[in-house]
């Protein structure tokens, strides 16, 4: 089976200009084929995206200034076999990552051009021989992982194309994307069979649930350490993880 193809495909982007003004939402610049129903879709998707902390940094105003996500007002429609084979396969490729990651032999072998010609993946390896190499793990490890996959034309088959363990964002405004998706399935009375098509995503409970357990595992004397960046946008993909670790953790 397959997600349920609608008509009305296109999907209208939106941004705030100013916030409470009349003129606070614009669908894409110059079209002038949005109907009043999507323009007040768009209005309602970044009044939901403000209230609940879909937001980023503006990065022009020394993090004092923010705006709405980069959102869709409706949800990319994806065929459901394809996307069920990707969640299924995702704990044999989570248990490869883990078993990879333990044969140093094969990551010597593997990432010695790499190491001696990239400058990050150089400092990585720095890190991991004077951490002990694999004499130097501990007994209780965790990870969070993000993998990304294209659709693949014709055989309609997900195709990985990397996995990610260190820059693993948007795990928390992926989770409110979904709701908002949600909402306004319900607020403009579209739900039915749309809400059964829009997967629940729960990345923020999970991550933030597994960085709890893995400090719970430390016997609570080990610390959470957020890696950021200067002039950092995406302040509230964090923030959210952070908060859910403290408020159902106490972390």
């Amino acid at each position: 089976t397959r997600t349920r193809t609608r008509t009305r495909t296109r999907t209208v982007m939106v941004r705030a200009k100013r916030v409470g003004g009349d003129d606070n939402v614009l669908a894409n610049e110059g079209d002038d084929e949005v109907s009043d129903d999507e323009r007040a879709r768009g209005v309602e998707a970044v009044s939901w995206a403000v209230q609940h902390g879909l937001m980023i940094a503006n990065g022009t105003s020394g993090g004092g200034g923010f705006t709405h996500a980069p959102i869709s007002a409706a949800p990319t429609a994806f065929p459901r076999d394809a996307f069920a084979l990707a969640e299924e396969v995702s704990p044999a490729f989570a248990e490869l990552y883990d078993k990879v990651s333990r044969d140093d032999a094969f990551l010597r072998q593997t990432l010695g051009r790499a190491i001696k010609n990239d400058e990050f993946t150089a400092a990585l390896w720095k890190v991991y021989e004077e951490s002990g190499g694999q004499e130097g793990r501990v007994n209780a490890e965790v990870a969070v992982l993000r993998s990304d996959y294209m659709l693949d034309v014709p055989s309609g088959l997900p195709l990985q194309v990397e996995v990610n363990t260190v820059s693993t964002s948007f795990m928390a405004l992926g989770s409110k994307v979904s709701a908002m998706h949600r909402h306004l399935a319900v607020w403009t009375g579209e739900e039915g069979d749309d809400l059964d098509s829009i997967p629940e995503n729960d990345a923020l409970a999970s991550a933030a649930d597994i960085l709890a357990q893995g400090w719970k595992a430390t016997g609570s004397k080990g610390k959470v350490l957020m890696v950021v960046q200067p002039g950092e946008r995406n302040i509230f993909d964090q923030r959210l993880i952070s908060q859910h670790m403290f408020e159902n953790h106490g972390v």
